[in-house]
């Protein structure tokens, strides 16, 4: 990974995309009833990046999360608007 993106944009992206979007899978598992599924994926997802780290195959590691992430955006958008609805209250704690 190109320095620049570790050591500026990496938390920008974390904390102002990749968080927040976590929130919205979390409430898009409730309201389809598939937290089992999420569940299930988060981990995959975490051991396996844990292994490629290991490892050292960060470019293996980058390449497949790059590749997950345009698959899963793909998915995502555009959020349907009762999943904002929720995000909004659920950020003004009501």
């Amino acid at each position: 990974m190109l320095p620049i993106i570790q050591t500026k944009l990496a938390p920008l992206i974390i904390n102002t995309i990749i968080g927040p979007h976590g929130i919205t899978d979390t409430i898009h598992a409730i309201h389809t009833n598939k937290q089992k599924e999420l569940v299930i994926t988060y981990t995959s997802c975490i051991s396996s990046a844990h292994l490629l780290d290991t490892f050292h195959q960060t470019e293996l590691l980058n390449v497949l999360f790059l590749a997950a992430s345009a698959l899963h955006f793909r998915n995502d958008v555009p959020l349907k608007k009762q999943y904002l609805t929720s995000v909004n209250q659920f950020a003004n704690g009501i």
